[in-house]
């Protein structure tokens, strides 16, 4: 259940429940609709600010498939794929490499780490691929391309901010679209 903290408590429940084997899938259809608004909680609490959001998933990472000791491939050398890096090395973990399809990034360093192709990906066995990139579109776009080669989800790579927020100052209707939870 819910336990007592500042921060985002049902965030923190769904990634305990994963932690636990709980799997989630998403419906087509919503189950729920409720009106948001720039003024809730959750937009405004400072309980609520994406660092928290960003820390409690670093720290279900850290317990869960980065405590391994893998290698770590960020997908993305964008904004979200430096922030994770950055998040990653404060906690001591070394990015060995990103994977980036903008050809002006390809051949760069970030945080000491080589920009390289999805080409590339072939060489980087026994990697956590993690993809961390904020375009609409794009979590699909590495699966397909993970899939073909042969890295599989849930344990060779793992999405961590793949789409675009909704902006937080303009209101809209939220869709609750989970299908079962089980155990």
């Amino acid at each position: 259940g819910y336990r007592e903290f500042d921060g985002p408590e049902d965030y923190d429940l769904w990634l305990r429940a994963f932690e636990r084997g709980c799997r989630f899938a998403k419906l087509a259809e919503p189950l729920l609709t409720w009106r948001d608004s720039a003024g809730r909680l959750t937009r405004i609490g400072s309980r609520y600010a994406p660092d928290r959001f960003l820390a409690l998933k670093l720290a279900a990472l850290l317990r869960g498939p980065l405590r391994d000791e893998r290698p770590i491939v960020v997908w993305g050398a964008g904004p979200i794929g430096k922030r994770w890096s950055q998040l990653l090395r404060e906690a001591g973990r070394r990015v060995a490499a990103f994977v980036e399809v903008d050809p002006l990034k390809i051949g760069q360093r970030i945080h000491s780490a080589p920009v390289v192709g999805i080409a590339a990906v072939g060489s980087l066995t026994g990697s956590l691929h993690l993809a961390a990139v904020g375009q609409r579109g794009a979590r699909e776009r590495m699966r397909v391309a993970a899939t073909q080669m042969g890295l599989v989800e849930g344990q060779d790579w793992w999405p961590l901010a793949c789409a675009a927020q909704p902006c937080p100052s303009r209101p809209f209707l939220g869709h609750i679209l989970v299908d079962t939870i089980t155990p």
